[in-house]
């Protein structure tokens, strides 16, 4: 019978190594194109506190950290698991690796919100609609795109592997255009949230909050 290398293996080989250094490098640009970004917001002058959608020239180069993120975890998740899922078990373990990851970033997502509202003196009502995803927040985002894509990764890494190359490249740039239609469409405001992280809210929303949005549909794009 032929062995199969155990993740560690895989991951840990020398051919592999190099890959990982170029990822660490593209996190740390991503890295420093936040802190640039978030720094230069916080600059009198720059962009008012309540207006984060106006950006100024260097703003608009930074919010490339976003997707170059989302890239970074697209890559580290086909290291991980794109061969994994060729095992008789594979379908198994990458449920129960990224359902827990899932869990985790959930988890991580509410700690966030009772912290910062607590903080804030935000009063209880309101805090409890926020940790049901239903009043609209501006921070932390990006956990609930990490949540939808490791609930779904298993279905997505295995449709992934046995698909030809010209679908992919079809539905890359679809995903994107299919998040930018459904975020012109209306829906009622109880569903502000939800359309927030599918596909972003459309510029002409009532909810008065402007929100740090990680559209899944949108990034998708990147992560695929």
């Amino acid at each position: 019978m032929q062995a199969h290398n155990s993740p560690a293996q895989v991951i840990g080989s020398p051919a592999r190594l190099p890959r990982f250094r170029t990822l660490d490098y593209a996190r740390g640009i991503a890295l420093l194109l936040m802190l640039i970004s978030h720094s230069m917001q916080l600059l009198p002058g720059n962009v008012r506190p309540e207006d984060w959608t106006r950006i100024s020239a260097i703003l608009l180069l930074t919010k490339a950290a976003t997707p170059l993120f989302v890239f970074v975890f697209g890559m580290t998740m086909a290291f991980a698991y794109y061969e994994r899922i060729l095992l008789p078990d594979g379908a198994v373990f990458l449920r129960q690796h990224m359902w827990r990851r899932a869990l985790l970033a959930f988890l991580s997502f509410e700690f966030l919100v009772i912290v910062v509202e607590t903080a804030s003196q935000t009063p209880f009502p309101s805090i409890v609609g926020r940790l049901l995803y239903l009043r609209p927040g501006n921070w932390a985002e990006v956990l609930n795109f990490y949540i939808v894509v490791l609930l779904i990764g298993p279905w997505v890494v295995r449709w992934w592997r046995g698909t030809p190359m010209w679908i992919r490249l079809l539905v890359v740039p679809l995903l994107y255009l299919l998040g930018m239609l459904l975020a012109q469409v209306p829906l009622p405001s109880e569903m502000f949230v939800l359309k927030n992280i599918i596909a972003s809210y459309p510029p002409s929303s009532k909810a008065k909050a402007v929100l740090d949005t990680f559209p899944v549909l949108q990034l998708s794009s990147f992560f695929l």
